[in-house]
């Protein structure tokens, strides 16, 4: 996640240029979890990249105060990763800059209503 550790047009933009920027690092990394499944010998490789990100994303998740980061983070995950695939394949950059932009205001209207809870003792 970015510096200040939120999913918003910062990040959404940043993680658009990085697709766009390096879509082959992208491509491949996908390539290479696909060849997992027919290549027993990489999958620990490819468990150990996803579970890098999800873990990054749990960290931050609780910082900001999320409650079952775990998860929270691969559901996130799942979704930006899924919007990454979108842009490389059927999707163009500014409707996956969109759908991040949702992707962090989901989070932080979750967090609103955890906190909201949290104050008045539910």
């Amino acid at each position: 996640m970015s510096a200040t550790e939120t999913i918003d047009a910062d990040f959404a933009r940043s993680l658009v240029d990085l697709v766009a920027g390096e879509p082959h690092l992208q491509l491949f990394q996908y390539e290479f979890v696909l060849e997992s499944r027919r290549r027993p010998e990489l999958r620990e490789e490819a468990v150990n990249l996803y579970e890098g990100y999800i873990a990054a994303l749990e960290d931050a998740l609780g910082r900001r105060g999320h409650v079952h980061a775990r998860p929270l983070a691969r559901a996130v995950f799942a979704a930006l990763d899924g919007l990454v695939l979108q842009q490389l394949t059927v999707a163009d950059a500014g409707e996956v800059r969109e759908a991040v932009e949702q992707v962090g205001e989901l989070l932080a209207s979750s967090l609103r209503r955890v906190q909201a809870g949290t104050q008045r003792g539910g």
